[in-house]
């Protein structure tokens, strides 16, 4: 009955507006398609019947000794399988930050790398802004620690 009544309501454009533009190729608009809120609201609030069945608790006193050991079973099975999802995810969450760590690092390295060249290869243009004549050694050893650092974590992933 709520169907037909939705359908009802809910019909093809019958009437053609009278405007400058046409609107929709020319649909058809009857009073059909009008619906006043009270009777939306009505369609709307009828409470949906359908066929699923509810489910029904049973309590632990009502099952047999069997029945009891095969639903601690379960239950435990169902506990450990919960447990290895729950350590998969929080593994996966130290792994991502481990990659983040790394991700980071490596543009550091780059940046770093950067500067080394600018500095190697245009002294007179960089000046002593980034790195001072002094400290290029050290920092070109350093950076390339750490690029064998990096490659090393990401052997370990």
């Amino acid at each position: 009955m709520a169907k037909k009544r939705l359908n009802k309501l809910i019909s093809s454009v019958k009437k053609i507006l009278s405007t400058a533009q046409p609107i929709d190729n020319n649909k058809i608009i009857s009073e059909d398609d009008k619906i006043s809120s009270s009777e939306l609201n009505d369609l709307l609030s009828t409470p949906n019947t359908s066929n699923t069945p509810s489910i029904q608790s049973i309590s632990r006193a009502s099952l047999s000794t069997e029945d009891l050991n095969k639903f601690n079973t379960e239950e435990n099975v169902r506990r450990v399988i919960e447990d290895e999802r729950r350590s998969d995810v929080e593994e996966a969450k130290k792994d991502e930050m481990q990659r983040r760590i790394i991700f980071d690092e490596k543009i550091q390295l780059m940046k770093d790398e950067h500067q080394v060249f600018l500095k190697l290869n245009y002294p007179n243009v960089v000046g002593q802004k980034q790195i001072k004549d002094a400290d290029i050694e050290n920092i070109v050893a350093s950076v390339n620690l750490r690029k064998k650092e990096i490659e090393k974590k990401e052997s370990y992933r």
